[in-house]
């Protein structure tokens, strides 16, 4: 099966279970950690998607609604479509990461995470972004944005939710960002 639309097809099963009220952002996790391990693979990945209530600050702690769609057990449907999505993608050395790249020389982070975590990323990103452009998100709950993160909001998050939201339904979390988390 095709990785995006696999993605596409279980967000909108959980999007569409959503019955609460003043939803106003939709947050999806992309996070990749040592301790996750899928077939050897270090660095492996989760996806989660939940949702975050108009009274509710963009934090991760106030996610709610919170579905794994994606952990790092041997027999996750999910973790197979994207090692085989990063393989036809000629992606190497899948969770490794090379620390001395991604430092400058004021050891400002700018690496992409281990090996295969950017492609993941933004190929969630482009699946949200579908969700945005085929009015998915917008008929049920209006003009609201997809958050795409990882735990620390990285400057590839920013990026992801930007992609993701190709109507600027992510202006103001954009705008909140940046000031909170001080993203060049």
């Amino acid at each position: 099966m095709c990785c995006k639309k696999y993605f596409y097809d279980k967000f909108i099963e959980i999007i569409n279970q959503w019955k609460e009220d003043e939803i106003a952002a939709i947050s999806i996790l992309v996070y990749s950690n040592e301790t996750y391990v899928y077939k050897g693979i270090k660095n492996f990945f989760e996806i989660s998607i939940g949702y975050i209530q108009k009274d509710d600050k963009y934090d991760s702690d106030d996610v709610k609604g919170l579905k794994v769609i994606l952990n790092a057990e041997e027999d996750d449907e999910a973790a197979e479509i994207i090692l085989e999505f990063l393989v036809s993608n000629g992606v190497k050395n899948i969770g490794s990461e090379d620390f001395e790249k991604s430092y400058d020389e004021n050891m400002n982070y700018i690496g992409k995470g281990p090996n295969g975590y950017y492609e993941v990323l933004n190929m969630i990103s482009e699946v949200a972004r579908d969700l945005q452009l085929h009015g998915i998100v917008n008929k049920k709950f209006g003009k609201i944005p997809i958050i795409i993160h990882d735990l620390e909001y990285s400057w590839y998050s920013e990026e992801a939710t930007i992609l993701a939201n190709p109507n600027n339904e992510a202006k103001e979390f954009i705008e909140y960002f940046r000031e909170k988390f001080e993203v060049m």
